[in-house]
């Protein structure tokens, strides 16, 4: 899926690039076709950024996830050791 994703971003930069060099070639400034390739390029960066925060964001929800799993699973088990203990000490006060 991030593939998909990374393709589909990079989709435009070939024309970002097309961009600046006509301008570069119509007007002969090198600044006004680098201004012009920034400016191109800018969704670019901004969709990659935001690809990558969001696969970063959702792998920490789940380790979030995960991690909150097994404090539950552990703290589950606890008190069932805990609850069996009681009763086997209630048993042994019933006996004694």
């Amino acid at each position: 899926m991030l593939a998909t994703n990374a393709f589909s971003v990079l989709q435009s930069v070939p024309w970002a690039a097309f961009s600046a060099l006509r301008a570069y070639v119509l007007s002969r400034s090198r600044l006004l076709g680098l201004l012009i390739l920034v400016l191109a390029s800018a969704p670019t960066a901004i969709n990659t950024v935001r690809q990558l925060l969001l696969f970063q964001s959702h792998k920490s929800w789940q380790n979030n996830m995960l991690h909150r799993s097994r404090t539950h699973f552990t703290s589950l088990a606890y008190m069932s050791r805990h609850l069996d203990a009681s009763r086997k000490i209630a048993r042994l006060r019933r006996f004694s």
